[in-house]
């Protein structure tokens, strides 16, 4: 084989290197040109830097299309804010011209001591008398007055209140067919919103004469002087009967943190009872995160202990499968945010 006089490539490669790292001004040079390029993909990709015929435009950068078409992507970095949903906290057999949410005012104060406030919440707020659909006014330091009808607080109805758009979406979780299941409820927060509906349902069901079922309610938070909602209501459904057993957990109320889940601990025969004896439905609504698992947890604990007691479940693995079971046909139901 004959020698070949051209340079190898690695050669040459050695070469240009050389070069570019003897001569400072050439790296310059580069990373001028890499970040063009780099710049040119980027606006490229977000469709305003070539028209459809793929044609480069020197002048966008100049003209004022520039900031109009800056103000028209705004949307694509800073998205429309999404809607709030919120559990109906009332009945449509009590309450058939009204829709009452169960919404807890979100703010907060930053570490550098500012104070700050939920968009929605602090929006609903503000609403005031008058406000027609499409009106947007400067949010206040402070909230308006809560609003008051001429003879109660409750009087909201005409003209004058506010206006602002709202839809009804379709039921996550549904009440036994049968009026006559007994219902376990648990509400933890905001979650307990669904769960006075559905006692507003078996209230009116029972006065139009039908058999209803026991309603066993499990409410937890964290002050009872200050998140206890819809207290006067629950006390009173529970000392009328209409709640038959009432469990609640207030976590900082306390040295030791209680929850939901330890009441379950503390007598899991109720939950035995009910479940396997009385054939009740399980209803679980509050916060995501690790609170379902453990509230089922406390659920298959308490089926498992005490039907070992009672020699109808022997192993725990028995008492996880059951509780599954009672998930896919609709016994143990659970709506999370």
């Amino acid at each position: 084989m004959e020698d070949c006089n051209c340079p190898h490539p690695l050669l040459v490669l050695h070469g240009l290197v050389g070069i570019l790292w003897s001569h400072w001004s050439c790296w310059v040079v580069v990373l001028v040109v890499v970040l063009v390029v780099v710049l040119v993909v980027v606006l490229n990709s977000i469709g305003c830097l070539f028209d459809s015929n793929i044609q480069f435009h020197f002048r966008w950068f100049l003209s004022p299309s520039f900031f109009c078409s800056f103000h028209a992507l705004l949307p694509d970095f800073v998205p429309a804010i999404k809607p709030r949903l919120y559990s109906i906290a009332s009945d449509s057999l009590m309450h058939p011209d009204h829709i009452h949410c169960c919404i807890v005012e979100e703010d907060w104060e930053t570490s550098e001591g500012v104070q700050r406030r939920g968009q929605s919440t602090w929006f609903l707020r503000n609403q005031k008398r008058g406000m027609k659909w499409g009106e947007v006014e400067q949010l206040r330091d402070e909230p308006e007055p809560p609003l008051q009808g001429e003879h109660d607080k409750t009087d909201y109805v005409g003209d004058d209140a506010p206006q602002m758009f709202c839809r009804v979406n379709p039921a996550v979780v549904h009440m036994p067919e049968d009026p006559a299941t007994p219902l376990i409820m648990v509400g933890l927060g905001t979650g307990l919103a669904p769960f006075r509906s559905f006692i507003q349902q078996r209230i009116i069901q029972k006065e139009q004469g039908m058999e209803t079922g026991d309603n066993v309610l499990y409410f937890g938070a964290r002050y009872i002087d200050t998140e206890f909602m819809y207290r006067d209501e629950m006390e009173a459904w529970e000392k009328d009967g209409t709640i038959k057993h009432l469990k609640l957990a207030f976590s900082r109320d306390q040295e030791e943190k209680i929850y939901a889940q330890h009441k379950i601990d503390h007598d899991p025969e109720l939950v035995y009872d009910y479940m396997m004896d009385k054939n009740a439905s399980f209803y679980l609504c509050g916060p995501a995160g690790a609170m379902p698992a453990q509230m089922k947890e406390a659920v298959v604990n308490a089926i498992f202990k005490v039907g070992q007691e009672r020699g109808t479940i022997n192993t725990h693995e028995e008492a996880l499968e059951l509780v599954t079971q009672w998930q896919i046909t609709g016994r143990y139901n659970v709506e999370v945010w």
